[in-house]
Formats: structure tokens, sequence, C-alpha cells
């Protein structure tokens, strides 16, 4: 919700391999449903519009 709410964008898009979530120790799976409720709840906002997903791959360590 937040990265949606600031910055507009769809957060679908970062996709289920995004590394914040991979650190946080939540499953791809779990991830996904996430950035989807948010995107739901933005959208009935008008706060955010769809945007192209990233295709799923290997999670990585966030850059330090």
């Amino acid at each position: 919700m937040v990265f949606g709410d600031l910055t507009g964008r769809d957060p679908r898009s970062l996709g289920e391999a995004e590394c914040s979530a991979f650190e946080l120790g939540l499953p791809p799976a779990e991830a996904k449903a996430l950035q989807q409720i948010a995107f739901d709840e933005l959208a009935s906002k008008r706060k955010v519009a769809a945007e192209p997903r990233r295709s799923s791959g290997t999670p990585q360590r966030c850059a330090q």
C-alpha cells in the first residue's frame, strides 16, 4: 500500500520475487497475493492504474 500510495505505481509491478518480501521470508505466492490486495485497494481509490508486471524469477537479496 505504501509503495503504491507514495509512487502512484502498481504494487504488482514489483513482482513476486521482490527482494523486501524475500528478506522478510514471504513465499513468492504470498508476496504476489499481498501485491494484488494492495493494488485492488489503491485502484478502488483511483490512486494507481495497472502496469505491466515483472516476470517471476529467483528472489535475490536487496542491494546493500
